[in-house]
Parts: structure tokens; sequence; C-alpha cells
């Protein structure tokens, strides 16, 4: 049985360093993926947190406009739960990278986003605690 992969951007931000798509094929039906370019050098973390803000707003307004149905998510009692995420200093920049990241409901891609954003953030406190 043949595998035919559909694919269609449904939104891109600051070229495409930020990007949703769609994917649709015969064995998975519809995925949603969220792709952030990993290589955007700032010198203030702070500054690519607003960057992710930036573009989560964007997103929100995104699906509000499209009429995407928000989606109830049910979730575990989670006592800790982490994103794979690797931020790097080099070269007197912060670097941010992230796995790609796919769900069959695109309002989970969001909410993905915002959990990125919230580490982003807890992680920007300690470096400023410890005057990194």
């Amino acid at each position: 049985m043949s595998k035919f992969i559909k694919y269609e951007t449904l939104l891109k931000f600051q070229g495409d360093d930020f990007e949703v798509y769609e994917s649709s094929d015969m064995i998975n039906g519809r995925q949603y993926h969220l792709s952030i370019e990993g290589y955007i050098g700032v010198k203030k973390l702070s500054d690519l947190i607003d960057l992710y803000k930036d573009f989560s707003n964007l997103f929100y307004n995104f699906l509000k406009d499209k009429n995407y149905p928000e989606e109830e998510i049910k979730q575990w009692n989670t006592i800790y739960s982490s994103r794979d995420i690797q931020i790097c200093f080099e070269g007197n920049c912060y670097w941010v990278f992230l796995k790609e990241y796919k769900s069959s409901y695109i309002w989970n891609l969001y909410l993905y986003l915002q959990d990125v954003i919230a580490q982003l953030e807890d992680v920007n406190k300690k470096i400023k605690h410890a005057n990194i």
C-alpha cells in the first residue's frame, strides 16, 4: 500500500522561522505540526521569549479566526513534566532548539507552545538569579 503524504502550510511567522503545517496520509490521517527554527541567536533569552510570545499571539488569533474547535484536553494529575528543549549559550548568544511537535489536534500545538514559553521564562529567571 502506498503512503501518499500531503503537506499544507497553515501559518508562517518571521519568514519560515515559525511554521504550523498540516500533513495527511492514508495511514496516520491528519496531523498538525509546529516547527520552530533553532538557529535564531539572541543576546538576551528574554528577546527570544518575546518572539515566541509574538508567534503565540498570532497563532491563537489564527486558530480563533479559522474557527478551529477547541478540544477539551483531559490531563493526568501530572507531578512533573518537561518538554524536549535545549538551550545553548554560544558566541555571546542564546539559542533554543526544540524537537518538531505534532498532534492530531491543532490546539495541542498552541498548548505545547504555551508550555515551552513557561519553561523558557523559568530558565530565564534562574539565569538572572545566578547572574549567568
